[in-house]
């Protein structure tokens, strides 16, 4: 049976914790575009769901690594996961050109990886 390590159940109630607050944020801004405007930000619409849904995937993200019931589900969720912030990468540099920020996005995705490799 697979038994999740320390490192994947904390990286996974990370992802729920962030994910939850991402959610949070996500639909305040979407349900008041004021708040955008306030802060002097102009965010598509198409940006605010996409960040919408990364956060609510990161929530079931996490709570499969906690649960952690099955090899290749974690391993799959952590390939979705990955793929997820690849494209939020990709789509970030596209909108704003590099900058040595957006790498801190793939820290979390390692150490789940990390964590899944190491439960095996």
């Amino acid at each position: 049976m697979f038994k999740a390590n320390k490192l994947l159940k904390v990286i996974s109630i990370l992802l729920i914790v962030l994910g939850a607050l991402g959610t949070i944020s996500s639909v305040i801004t979407l349900a008041v575009p004021s708040v955008t405007a306030i802060a002097g930000t102009a965010i598509s619409t198409g940006s605010m769901i996409f960040s919408l849904i990364l956060c609510i995937v990161e929530v079931v993200i996490g709570i499969i690594g906690v649960a952690a019931k099955q090899e290749k589900l974690v391993m799959i969720a952590a390939i979705v996961y990955l793929l997820l912030e690849v494209y939020s990468f990709v789509s970030a540099i596209i909108a704003t050109g590099f900058t040595a920020f957006l790498l801190i996005g793939f820290i979390l995705p390692v150490l789940y990886f990390w964590g899944y490799y190491q439960s095996k």
